[in-house]
């Protein structure tokens, strides 16, 4: 059951001069959920959508253009489902800076590159040795999170999710939603548990392809707020509230997976028949390889490209050069040794992190929410 605690920030000081009172949240495993019609209901079309965007990536090739793509559309949507109002092209200028891999966001554009960087699975841009650690990234600003939640989580967490009772998909909700009730008033807490979010769903295996939660949010921010505070209860949590809050997340699932199957068919069919497609048909796999990696995220720097293709460096530089002789891309600086410099797709792909609010979907219309 979920409490509230007084501790001290600093462990070592016997007496605290400011102790700090927390919730601890209920865990997931803890809840019993009851599901309601609204529940079940919700399930039902959330798996649909999640089917039809895991169709949508095996018809698309290649494969890595749709993975990052969600990891870019998701990226930029956990910081505007924030309430933040931060640019394509802001983020694709934090995205290229080589610095960013090594420190905090201290802007959110460079919040939204991090968690680019995060979900595309470049070295530095988290802690991925466990499953929360993103959450310990991307607490450094003095916000205080109970240790002893974050330690119990994260012992229970992975078997929990493999092996715990009923659906994966509604397993990786409630442990969203236990991170977001650590701190439900933080919105570095909340991105933190939606990005962790694509994780969990693929480790319960609900899923097998990346689910950008995120744009199910954009334009649905008073869903946020109930699902970030439903377990956080010193008295316990209300199985009717957790209901409605998971049956929320549903919706929300349901939107982001139906928006992201668009954004896959339409990232698909972008260069099918302009002269770059004949070039492609007919170039050598490392050129392809990068080019449509390139047509998925904001830019790549040479370094992120040796990371994202383990290639070698010769071949690397050997590629852009062809596309950039191509007019397939667009580089600044020089492409020559290990001298720094940064790629983008010419003309760039953008995400629409919005057009879950206007797809058709069971809970959204084009004039809002059902």
């Amino acid at each position: 059951m979920g409490r509230a605690i007084t501790m001290s920030t600093n462990p070592l000081l016997d007496a605290a001069e400011d102790p700090v009172t927390v919730v601890m949240p209920e865990f997931p495993w803890d809840v019993v959920l009851a599901s309601s019609d609204g529940v079940a209901a919700a399930l039902a079309d959330a798996s649909r959508a999640i089917g039809r965007l895991e169709g949508a990536r095996e018809r698309v090739s290649p494969w890595h253009q749709c993975a990052y793509a969600l990891a870019s559309l998701e990226g930029w949507a956990c910081v505007l489902a924030a309430g933040r109002k931060v640019s394509w092209r802001a983020v694709d200028r934090a995205f290229a800076d080589s610095t960013l891999a090594y420190r905090r966001g201290a802007t959110d554009a460079e919040t939204a590159a991090r968690l680019i960087g995060f979900h595309s699975g470049l070295d530095g841009y988290a802690d991925r040795f466990r499953s929360t650690g993103i959450v310990a990234s991307e607490l450094s600003a003095g916000e205080f999170v109970s240790p002893r939640f974050q330690s119990t989580l994260e012992r229970g967490l992975d078997t929990w999710l493999v092996e715990g009772p009923g659906s994966g998909l509604v397993r990786s909700i409630l442990a969203m939603m236990s991170i977001a009730a650590s701190m439900p008033e933080s919105e570095r807490v909340a991105m933190a548990a939606r990005s962790i979010f694509p994780w969990l769903v693929v480790t319960s295996r609900a899923s097998e392809t990346m689910i950008p939660i995120s744009a199910g949010f954009v334009g649905f921010a008073g869903d946020w707020d109930l699902i970030s505070r439903a377990l956080n209860d010193p008295d316990g949590y209300d199985p009717d509230t957790v209901n409605r809050a998971v049956e929320l997340s549903l919706r929300a699932v349901e939107r982001a997976a139906s928006a992201a199957s668009y954004e896959v068919m339409s990232l698909g069919s972008r260069h099918r028949r302009d002269p770059i497609a004949i070039f492609l048909s007919g170039t050598i796999p490392s050129v392809r390889y990068i080019f449509y990696l390139l047509n998925a995220l904001p830019c790549a720097t040479r370094e992120q490209l040796l990371a994202l293709t383990s290639l070698s460096l010769r071949t690397v530089n050997k590629a852009v050069r062809i596309l950039e002789g191509e007019g397939a891309v667009v580089v600044d600086g020089q492409v020559r040794g290990r001298q720094d410099y940064v790629v983008r797709c010419s003309p760039p792909w953008r995400p629409s992190p919005h057009a879950a609010q206007y797809y058709q979907s069971v809970s959204a219309e084009p004039l809002g929410q059902r």
